[in-house]
């Protein structure tokens, strides 16, 4: 590189066109050499060719620099260094080769927000525009760029405002022969119609009839393009105001059955969902086939595509005046199915839909599909209820409370037969016993009531109107007062070394009078009023504990008490040594973090004592102590944004390969949050963290291959070799 370098200092052409041949070789898609070119200088060099007078020179110094901003880390450095000014002047060049140059080079700086800005304070704005007049291929670039400087609302006026009947341009360009164009063109009146009286211009023009050829187009990009701007223009209109609006929602409908690329399927029902905002709108969706099309082809589609599916149909049954509707039409045998369904977004969407649909008057229709097919109705009852979807629970309660409201025999006779269901209703009646009462005329249609408030009460009601007897509480529990009287200076009550929260409601509100759950024959360690002393490594600085025996968990709790003055640590329900030290580790982080909840730094928590008492129980055997060191990690990662040491991500990454759901939400969501700081990028990579957070992308639960994704792709921006190193096992996750 170096000789190559010294060369470009030379004043022969002869010596200077083949050392910028070669250097635009070296650099061409190549991170690593664009990196190297310009830590030895080669911008200076490349700006000072740039204003050279050969064209042969100024031409390929151009290419060279369009060849290194491609790596998009150096962009910004590149546009600094002053190149702008000798690009500016090649701008005006009538030779076709500079001027693609420079329309590509504006495309390259126009992807990133600091350079965006900065070519357009510096003009860029009307040389594209002047090169919407060249040759295709300059075309291409200069639609792209201006596609993407229209992200921002400023610069997409003064692009309208540079030339009258620019948009009217950009229409034309959606019938370009040139392949690359009108995707490139519909790209950027997508961007247009964020501005509404752009929006209207457009519609203005014979877009829609170019939309309709694009789409019936046998390229993937295309169809795609061309379906992402019909929804940006009518997302917010009604569909059908013209027969053309309607052949093309008819062809978007067609395209959910398209065949061998299921990525234009899902654009397909996407741009449906987008358009049906409205009760016209769905209706017209509806009649040109697209719940049908979905029936026939949902049970077969791949998991992303049933998702958006089952989802689509979901928002459709939305709508009052249509849920019962699409009852009817035999979407009831295509959803039950798919409500078993292990991927959540499918089942939760699937059961959604069917109870939108059910008419509660019409019994025969709810009795033939009961408890077929694969379980039925039924089944999909007993999943919502038990879930912890509070939207699945309040239709699934709304919808029995409704037929028992209205008497209708039928399905009591079902509801009755159904223990199951009895069951779990009765579970969230006893919710209800700590709500205010609430008239039954205040239930319905209620909309400043919580839904889950509604649940609760309409659970209840259910019970009084089947003349259940309530059920005793699932779990029983001590009343806190009681332990008050038993024991004058308690502070907190544990079980295994870890904190037992008050019992809440559905509200996360405490439950009054405030009470704990118990459960029989477990021992509770009830923790006294600490020390003013600091903890230290001696048990005796323990605050003491003494014992509630919960013999027979009832209405009346037997309880016996060992004091903890003379026990051993045997007798105090410790096993061992290593529990002790857990045990205080947990004691001193609660009172670590109540003292100091209003100073979380890196020196306060994340070194010396406080993260050895955190290593302490992260490496623990007992899960609930795992659980509660990851939370304090989560909630010390939304604090803390500087570096942290290698041992506090070392004990964050123990806990990222555990086995716990719990562990694993809290922990891939510290680590992303702290892997936003490059230092830490460098110790998560160095501590070969990436293989397992390649293996949680994988997770069925959505939090945790969210969080890992998203930190692999935050690791990915460190260097060329990590982004290797992450694309390697997570390109084919993906």
């Amino acid at each position: 590189m170096e000789p190559i370098l010294y060369m470009l200092r030379s004043s022969d052409v002869a010596v200077l066109k083949p050392s910028l041949f070669a250097l635009a070789k070296l650099v061409h898609q190549d991170e690593k050499n664009s990196k190297l070119a310009v830590e030895l200088g080669a911008l200076e060099d490349l700006n000072r060719l740039m204003r050279a007078a050969a064209p042969n020179i100024h031409g390929i110094a151009l290419a060279v620099i369009r060849e290194v901003i491609e790596n998009e880390s150096l962009r910004v450095e590149v546009a600094r260094s002053g190149v702008i000014g000798p690009l500016f002047l090649l701008a005006s060049s009538n030779d076709p080769r500079v001027s693609r140059n420079v329309a590509a080079t504006f495309c390259e700086f126009s992807q990133t927000s600091e350079t965006r800005r900065m070519i357009v304070e510096a003009g860029a704005i009307p040389f594209l525009i002047r090169f919407l007049d060249f040759n295709p291929d300059i075309q291409t670039v200069a639609v792209r760029a201006l596609a993407d400087i229209s992200i921002d609302h400023s610069y997409r006026r003064m692009i309208v405002n540079e030339q009258e009947g620019l948009i009217s341009t950009l229409v034309d360009l959606l019938d370009s022969h040139n392949p690359d164009i009108p995707p490139a063109a519909a790209l950027a009146l997508s961007r247009m119609t964020f501005d509404q009286d752009f929006k209207a211009e457009i519609l203005q023009t014979q877009v829609l009839t170019l939309l309709s050829q694009m789409m019936r187009s046998n390229s993937y990009q295309f169809i795609r393009h061309s379906v992402r701007l019909f929804l940006a223009l009518y997302k917010d209109l009604a569909i059908g105001t013209t027969h053309i609006e309607a052949a093309i929602t008819d062809r978007i409908v067609e395209l959910i059955s398209y065949k061998g690329n299921s990525d234009i399927q899902y654009d397909a029902i996407f741009s449906l969902y987008g358009l049906s905002n409205n009760d016209q709108n769905a209706r017209e969706v509806i009649r040109a086939g697209a719940v049908d099309r979905i029936c026939d082809l949902v049970s077969q589609a791949n998991l992303r595509l049933q998702s958006q599916m089952t989802s689509f149909l979901c928002h459709l049954t939305s709508f009052e005046s249509l849920g019962p509707q699409l009852g009817r039409s035999g979407l009831f045998e295509v959803l039950i199915p798919l409500s078993l369904s292990t991927h959540e977004k499918v089942w939760t969407a699937s059961a959604g839909a069917i109870l939108q649909i059910i008419d509660t008057k019409d019994h025969i229709s709810i009795s033939r599909v009961w408890n077929a097919p694969t379980g039925g109705l039924r089944n999909c009852f007993i999943r919502s209820l038990r879930s912890n979807y509070g939207s699945l629970q309040h239709l699934t309660i709304r919808t029995i409370f409704k037929w028992l409201e209205d008497e209708n025999l039928a399905m009591k006779i079902l509801i009755t037969g159904s223990p199951e269901i009895l069951t779990r209703v009765k579970e969230i009646a006893n919710d209800a016993e700590a709500c205010a009462p609430i008239p039954v005329e205040d239930l319905r249609d209620n909309v400043d009531l919580d839904p889950s408030v509604i649940t609760m009460v309409q659970a209840g009601l259910i019970v009084d109107m089947l003349e259940l007897k309530i059920m005793e509480e699932k779990s029983s529990y001590i009343l806190w007062e009681d332990i008050q009287r038993q024991f004058g200076n308690v502070q907190y009550v544990m079980n295994d070394g870890v904190w037992i929260p008050f019992m809440r409601d559905a509200s996360h509100e405490d439950i009054l009078p405030q009470r704990i759950e118990a459960q029989k024959d477990v021992t509770l360690e009830v923790v006294l009023q600490e020390s003013k002393h600091e903890v230290d490594d001696d048990a005796s600085s323990m605050p003491d504990l003494e014992l509630l025996s919960i013999a027979d968990p009832g209405p009346k709790h037997k309880l016996e008490t060992i004091h903890g003055d003379g026990a051993s640590n045997a007798q105090k329900g410790f096993n061992n040594a290593q529990d002790v030290l857990e045990v205080k580790a947990l004691y001193y982080l609660m009172r670590h973090m109540k003292e100091y909840e209003e100073k979380i730094t890196v020196e306060n928590f994340l070194e010396g004592k406080p993260l050895h008492m955190m290593s302490t129980l992260a490496f623990s055997n007992n899960l609930e102590r795992q659980r509660v060191v990851a939370q304090y990690y989560t909630i010390l990662s939304t604090q803390v944004d500087e570096s942290v040491s290698e041992d506090a991500l070392g004990s964050l990454l123990h806990l990222l390969q555990s086995n716990d759901l719990e562990v694993q939400r809290s922990s891939t969501a510290a680590l992303y949050r702290l892997s936003v700081n490059v230092e830490n990028k460098t110790k998560i990579v160095k501590l070969e963290a990436i293989e397992p957070l390649i293996r949680l992308m994988l997770s069925p639960d959505i939090a945790v291959h969210t969080d890992a994704s998203a930190c692999i792709c935050s690791l990915a921006q460190l260097d060329g070799q990590t982004r290797s190193a992450c694309s390697f096992g997570a390109t084919d996750t993906v």
